[in-house]
């Protein structure tokens, strides 16, 4: 049975369009940014999400930009039309949708008196928060090609752990229940996981949320330990390429000072602290030969480790900035290729609205309840 023999646009299809070519947003729509959608805010990697959110089917989530370069020339545009939010596709009305709204308290404050909206943001349904935005490969020259972290300017660069714990009390408390850190690239030897184990112990004990952390691995296993006993759930070191080539192109300083041996090296000894599916590792469809990318997942997947393959998604003030996202057709070959590698290892990818970027293989899961999965496309 086709789970999605109902809808006259397949919505998995439309989400691999929309994430290959974006949205543009009619003048009717764009005053509704803020208060029923979601305000887009600039991004600094390319597989973020500096656009909207919306919701295709209760089980298929877009993040598609609205901002950048190549949407000029997507053939979706979002209207208002009969009083629904509807998509268009050359002009002919294709389904409507409904749009992730603005959340209510980012005017509110911190007990230092920062507003919420500094701090960090809530992507899809779950809290994002960015406890450091400086990054040492941007300091070095050797930043990675898909990134504008260091071009751009930051309200607030570093948050104190005081902050991060009041903006995630404010989100736990409108109804979110699950959160992922992601920051620049902390000095070594830690690569910051003693600052960010302070908070995250104090988060899990107060309100038992889950809670992903993405930073580059540590020196030492000590400190993958620390983050273990601070009660993080999943953990992630984000390779991005997997060709040696790629590697030194794309990503020169992680090359240089990490280099993909000791990412391995860290992947196996998490999977034995974390288990399988709980280490994983973002690669980005678009910066290398597909091949390689789905070479690199096949390898992780062996380990346990579960590789989540993004989009490019080309942001200003990147390498990437003028170039275009991989087409939809290659995406769905791309993942229908990594469905079958995620069967072959028995991993669990996890839910569909943290996967509003990417295409998830499955409904349900330990890590998070509700679920995504990749049906007929």
């Amino acid at each position: 049975m086709d789970y999605f023999a109902n809808y006259s646009y397949n919505p998995v299809r439309l989400k691999l369009e929309l994430l290959a070519s974006g949205i543009k947003i009619d003048e009717d729509v764009e005053k509704h940014f803020g208060k029923d959608i979601k305000q887009p805010k600039s991004i600094r990697a390319g597989a973020g999400g500096a656009g909207i959110d919306l919701i295709l089917t209760p089980d298929v989530w877009a993040g598609p930009q609205v901002y950048e370069s190549y949407v000029k020339d997507s053939p979706f545009t979002l209207k208002i039309q009969d009083g629904s939010y509807v998509i268009f596709k050359d002009d002919q009305a294709i389904c409507e949708t409904t749009p992730v709204p603005e959340p209510t308290f980012y005017d509110q404050k911190s007990s230092d008196g920062t507003p919420f909206g500094k701090i960090g943001r809530i992507q899809a349904d779950f809290i994002a928060v960015a406890p450091s935005e400086i990054c040492e490969f941007w300091e070095k020259g050797v930043p990675c090609k898909f990134c504008a972290m260091g071009s751009r300017k930051h309200d607030l660069p570093v948050k104190t752990s005081q902050q991060v714990i009041d903006f995630v009390e404010a989100a736990v408390h409108h109804g979110y229940d699950h959160m992922i850190l992601n920051a620049g690239t902390y000095s070594r030897p830690g690569r910051g996981a003693v600052e960010q184990a302070e908070f995250i112990k104090v988060i899990k004990e107060r309100f038992g949320i889950h809670v992903r952390i993405s930073m580059v691995p540590p020196d030492e296993r000590s400190y993958v330990e620390v983050l273990k006993e601070a009660g993080v759930d999943v953990i992630g070191h984000n390779l991005e390429v997997w060709s040696p080539d790629a590697q030194q192109f794309v990503t020169p300083g992680k090359a240089k000072d990490i280099g993909v041996e000791h990412y391995l090296k860290t992947f196996e000894y998490e999977v034995e602290l974390f288990g399988r599916s709980k280490v994983v590792s973002t690669l980005i469809v678009g910066l290398e030969d597909p091949q390689h990318t789905l070479a690199g997942a096949e390898h992780l997947a062996s380990m346990g480790v579960l590789p989540i393959l993004f989009v490019l998604r080309p942001v200003r003030g990147s390498y990437y900035a003028e170039s275009a996202p991989p087409k939809a057709d290659t995406l769905i070959e791309v993942y229908k290729s990594y469905k079958s590698i995620i069967e072959k290892y028995n991993l669990d990818t996890g839910c569909s609205r943290c996967g509003r970027l990417r295409i998830d293989t499955q409904v349900g899961g330990y890590r998070y309840p509700r679920g995504g999965f990749l049906p007929s496309i």
